[in-house]
């Protein structure tokens, strides 16, 4: 990737808060308008339209309806954009609303921070400035239900995309905020006689028993949970006649953690209360997971610094606050790609979200201002971005080296034989310790994309095998050197380290050793996948890694 080499960034903060200062009317327009006119998750037509008709007046080309009904991108790009030479920076808005109590949660706030944001710096790309590069300004729905990101995700909407940010409106300011892993779960009872009926005694199987059991068991298991794991419920129906005269109810339930072995770990507890409060209650019961769960969201170290920068300079403070745990889509998009999702305060320290009072707030002309900043914050981080190879490089590394929350799909069909390759002592558990982490689309993947520190080029000294289970473009399908150095690239940049593995280590040189067994690994499933004999596969699985210099 090229830096804008003509580019003066020193007046570039000054130009954009002149740009926002100068949108904010029609900024504020747009966000009272959602405000009074609030719409659920998958519901947002009006938002859609209001947002996606400004953009295109301001010079933006867009999609509506992209992968979602109520879902759109608007991009931008400088005229001399090569997707091969340039970044691409994308801002996140969000504006569905909360049933009953409409926008307590300040999405219309949220709106016009990703609006206002990509406007910024659409102002410094359009004017022949000498920045290069795209911005896009991504319409996220129904983030208070299932995440709206995740299906956007799992459609490929982020592909071609180098960096995301958002931001989100609250009582406090945090840069990083400890937004952990979500798990939904919908439970129904079916028991035998009506909990209504005239002799309620006489029943075996009540559902309304095996309710109230099922959350006295889960309050009492909260007292051993470890610090950040959360369960908590509601019981949404019991002891109501049904038509059918057998007895029912329905409770939701919400698990939480940082980290996906702690989930699976909490979900089995949860499981177990499940199935000894219908064996004891004589019930048949249902259960119904989210189909995605939300992940902890990663920070972006290198974005973060660049944010406090900007932000600190227009009165805006991080203090070191306790962990306060909420969960966001966003957590599922910062674990694909670097990302960043600071919260600002637009009250008292006391606001709490989906209140009336936090709804009340996000209308005031106090919170539209804080927003306004942090849209000219996140800007300016794009801006830095965008003309700064090495910052732009250096977020990807963050991102590549970050400890990750959760873990998704890996590229292993089959775990390789770690103790084998590593010897007993650093053997390492499949999930939980290391991760290859695979992108959406690999077919929109473009080599430049990987750029590598002279300091770690010895650890994509293995040879890497052509994979028909890997997809290319037509444009690339027959390029086999940009295949091989795609393959490497690929693996060296998308492993992480889970927390409690990285923070115990202290060596650099013993990370870098982990990596490149890893990739090792991840060699041999390619070998595999790609019909190599097994003799070929063994020999890189046995292979010691070189040496390597420490990472600067």
């Amino acid at each position: 990737m090229e830096s804008a080499s003509t580019f003066d960034i020193s007046t570039a903060f000054a130009d954009v808060q002149a740009h926002v200062d100068k949108l904010s009317p029609e900024l504020r327009i747009l966000s009272m308008a959602i405000w009074n006119r609030p719409e659920t998750a998958y519901e947002e037509h009006f938002a859609h339209s209001l947002l996606t008709d400004f953009l295109a007046g301001k010079g933006f080309t867009v999609t509506r309806h992209f992968h979602l009904p109520t879902a759109f991108r608007a991009e931008f790009q400088s005229a001399h954009f090569d997707p091969a030479r340039h970044y691409t920076v994308a801002y996140l808005s969000e504006y569905d609303s909360l049933p009953v109590i409409g926008h307590a949660c300040g999405h219309n706030l949220i709106a016009i921070c990703g609006v206002g944001s990509a406007l910024a710096l659409q102002s410094l790309l359009r004017i022949g400035t000498g920045l290069e590069g795209r911005v896009i300004c991504l319409g996220t729905p129904a983030e208070e239900t299932s995440g709206g990101k995740i299906d956007l995700l799992n459609a490929g909407a982020f592909v071609g995309i180098d960096f995301c940010m958002m931001a989100h409106p609250s009582g406090v300011n945090i840069t990083k905020p400890d937004f952990i892993g979500l798990l939904e779960c919908e439970v129904e009872f079916f028991g035998k006689d009506n909990d209504a009926g005239p002799e309620p005694w006489s029943s075996s199987a009540s559902a309304t028993d095996a309710a109230v059991l099922l959350y006295t068991s889960l309050s009492l298991l909260r007292q051993k949970l470890n610090a950040g794991n959360q369960i908590h419920g509601v019981i949404f129906e019991a002891g109501k006649p049904q038509p059918t005269g057998k007895s029912y109810a329905k409770c939701h339930y919400y698990m939480r953690t940082p980290t996906v072995p702690e989930m699976d770990t909490l979900k089995q507890s949860f499981q177990a209360a499940l199935d000894s409060t219908a064996l004891i209650c004589g019930c048949t019961v249902k259960r119904e997971y989210a189909i995605a769960p939300f992940e902890g969201l990663i920070s972006n170290q290198l974005m973060a610094s660049l944010y406090d920068k900007y932000a600190q300079q227009l009165g805006f403070d991080s203090p070191d606050l306790p962990p306060s745990y909420g969960s966001t889509d966003m957590g599922n998009v910062s674990n694909n790609l670097p990302g960043l999702h600071p919260v600002y305060s637009i009250g008292e320290s006391t606001l709490t979200l989906h209140t009336e009072d936090f709804k009340a707030a996000a209308a005031t002309a106090y919170a539209h201002t804080a927003t306004l900043n942090i849209a000219k914050s996140l800007a300016m981080v794009g801006v830095e971005l965008l003309s700064n190879t090495t910052s732009a490089q250096s977020a990807k590394l963050a991102f590549s080296l970050s400890p990750a929350s959760c873990f998704q799909k890996a590229v292993f069909i089959k775990q390789p034989n770690y103790d084998k390759l590593l010897g007993e002592k650093m053997a390492l558990r499949f999930g939980s310790m290391l991760k290859i982490r695979p992108l959406s689309m690999p077919t929109a993947i473009r080599t430049v994309e990987f750029t590598q520190g002279r300091e770690n080029d010895d650890l994509t000294d293995c040879p890497i095998p052509p994979c028909p289970k890997i997809k290319f473009s037509p444009k690339y399908d027959n390029d086999h050197a940009y295949k091989t150095k795609f393959y490497k690239d690929y693996l060296l940049h998308n492993v992480h380290m889970e927390k409690n593995l990285i923070n115990t280590i202290k060596s650099k040189k013993e990370k870098l050793g982990l990596i490149r067994a890893a990739i090792q690994m991840a060699t041999a499933e390619l070998a595999e996948l790609s019909g190599s004999s097994t003799d070929h596969t063994e020999s890189h699985q046995t292979q010691k890694p070189k040496e390597s210099p420490e990472c600067t």
